[in-house]
């Protein structure tokens, strides 16, 4: 049976449709092209093990502790805010992996049983 293009995640679509997908693609286009350490990236990582679950492919163990790298790096750029972005760029990240999840079951609930 052939399969509703509607019906399935395209891996080209757009993240930043979703809430903070901005982030997520920024990060995933930098880790791509070897850029590990930028803001972006280090929030990706720090998400890893979910967004691995939610079927995108990342080292979980590239940096034994991401979010203290990305945190470092915030306070280093915002000073006394750093801690306040931080909660930011994570409370983001989690929007994103919470709306591609729900996207992800509501495609997956729309699949045809195979007869």
């Amino acid at each position: 049976m052939r399969k509703n293009k509607s019906q399935e995640i395209n891996p080209f679509d757009s993240l930043d449709k979703f809430p903070g997908g901005t982030i997520v693609s920024k990060g995933l286009r930098d880790i791509s092209t070897g850029n590990f350490r930028s803001i972006e990236a280090l929030s990706v990582f720090t998400a890893s093990p979910r967004l691995n679950w939610l079927g995108f492919s990342l080292n979980e163990n590239f940096f034994p502790f991401p979010h203290l790298l990305l945190y470092e790096k915030l306070k280093k750029k915002y000073s006394e805010n750093g801690y306040a972005q931080y909660n930011a760029l994570m409370s983001r990240v989690a929007k994103f992996c919470n709306h591609y999840e729900g996207r992800k079951n509501k495609l997956q609930r729309r699949k045809p049983l195979n007869d």
